[in-house]
């Protein structure tokens, strides 16, 4: 009988840092470890030859199934075809193989390759090329790789714990609020009559940021539609705030790019250098020239596990923005009027509620991601939910309506959770992205109106009054707008 053949186990990227980093840690032999990951003692020994190779090849591409790096017939196709992909990703859109397939062909189609088709062996390729599971995606969370998580804090991350303080390590993400939705579709008094409303869904994008131990919580960024709303004349709005604005109230690349060189100067003011960790969405894009901070982009699709934000600082946001809200709606029954809110109200609130934020609850979610040096604590210390005060005040305003209730608190503070921030790019936008602009072009749009500078007594932050803000210490009191 001729003895049976093994087939070398072909390993992973990921696989190979795991191995080295293991090895490094000098607890282990070196044969057991391999005999750990199925492998001879010779293959790790080829991996660990070659290992300044690796993770430079790491370093550059995080994509978890990556095993060769064969070049793509129809790079063109390819790079349209991904930039879309993450735009659906963002935009939390389910996409499939059949989708991809249809959306290739239709791209490529596009670009002038009539002779392309988009067969099983091109997509299974391109899934391999760009760890992209081969079942149905929603969103990011459905595609995080734990291989890739695992890795990036294991040898990325340790990189940047060991250059930087923890105070220096900021995360920024966005958020859509729908400002004006209510818990009920008929909150008024008797007589009067109410604006907004369970189903209303105006909305702003607010771009948060803070750093890993709470206690330096960056202005916000809020995007609305109107330049100059009506709602702002002869009023204050808090000063800590940046208000931007576009047709859509999108997040653009332009904004953001705008926002990270105010935030910049702010921060060279000080004489600090610090880290802002992005996810790569299409509104991230690279910003040359940044003297006082540095970009670090996440993994592609890993956001759900490796962003701060999204481990409860964004959520915690809402669920403040939405009590305080309730408590404004009784307030004011109480006082026998009506009760609606506008642009300027939501930014006060926002603020408000963004101030309310415990410094404990945001470094606890920097340590559930890994971005943090201190243990992780029992959330209930740090900012107690009030689940049982904000179930009352839902009910409440129920109550008062005469109304049933409908749902609950939790239900209706993160209705908004999966509105998208950034507009989806057309076909033609996305060809012309990977078409290759230049890298020091400024991205047109149009749509972008410039900072609202202080005006009629209106408190928009200016680049000059961030700046004067930054050196001052940014000392913050919350003026409430009269309704």
């Amino acid at each position: 009988m001729a003895p049976s053949v093994s087939r070398r186990k072909c390993l992973t990227l990921e696989q190979k840092v795991l191995l080295i980093k293991e090895v490094e840690k000098g607890r282990r032999q070196k044969t057991d470890i391999a005999k750990e990951f199925g492998i001879p003692p010779s293959t790790l020994s080829t991996v660990l030859k070659n290992k300044d190779a690796v993770l430079d090849g790491f370093e550059k591409s995080f994509s978890s199934k990556r095993k060769r790096n064969r070049d793509s017939k129809y790079p063109e196709v390819e790079g349209a075809l991904l930039q879309w992909l993450k735009n659906a990703r963002s935009a939390n859109l389910p996409v499939n193989g059949p989708a991809l397939t249809a959306k290739a062909e239709a791209l490529a189609l596009q670009m002038g390759h009539k002779d392309f088709k988009c067969s099983n062996g091109w997509l299974e390729r391109f899934k391999k090329r760009h760890g992209v599971t081969s079942k149905t995606i929603v969103g990011e969370s459905a595609a995080v790789s734990r291989d890739t998580v695992d890795v990036w804090r294991q040898h990325r991350l340790q990189a940047l714990l060991e250059k930087y303080e923890d105070k220096d390590i900021y995360n920024l993400d966005e958020a859509a609020f729908f400002y004006k939705m209510l818990p009920n579709r008929t909150f008024t008094t008797p007589g009067a009559s109410s604006s907004g409303g369970k189903q209303s869904k105006e909305r702003v994008t607010v771009l948060l940021g803070a750093n890993a131990t709470g206690e330096d919580k960056l202005p916000l960024l809020i995007l609305g539609k109107a330049e100059k709303p009506r709602c702002f004349r002869n009023a204050t709005v808090p000063n800590e705030c940046v208000y931007r604005s576009n047709k859509r109230a999108w997040m653009t690349a332009a904004i953001f790019e705008d926002y990270v060189r105010l935030m910049d100067r702010r921060f060279g003011a000080k004489n600090r250098q610090v880290l802002f960790i992005i996810d790569n969405c299409p509104s991230h894009g690279k910003i040359n020239h940044l003297k006082a901070i540095t970009l670090e982009f996440l993994p592609a699709n890993t956001t759900a596990v490796l962003q701060p934000m999204d481990q409860g600082i964004i959520e915690t946001t809402r669920k403040l923005y939405r009590k305080a809200l309730l408590q404004r709606m009784l307030t004011a029954y109480d006082a026998s009027k009506s009760y609606s809110i506008d642009l300027l109200g939501a930014i006060h609130l926002l603020n408000f509620s963004w101030k309310e934020l415990a410094p404990s609850k945001i470094a606890n979610c920097f340590a559930h991601a890994g971005f943090s040096r201190a243990a992780v604590t029992d959330p209930d210390d740090d900012q107690p939910d009030d689940d049982q005060t904000c179930s009352d005040l839902y009910e409440a305003v129920h109550k008062i309506a005469g109304e049933e209730v409908d749902g609950d608190f939790d239900t209706f503070a993160l209705a908004d959770a999966a509105a998208p921030v950034v507009a989806p790019a057309t076909d033609a936008e996305i060809i012309d992205a990977v078409g290759g602009p230049d890298e020091d072009e400024e991205p047109a749009d149009d749509s972008v109106k410039g900072l609202v500078h202080q005006k009629s007594g209106i408190g928009i932050m200016s680049e000059k009054s961030l700046t004067s803000m930054a050196l001052a210490g940014s000392s913050w009191q919350l003026t409430w707008p009269a309704h």
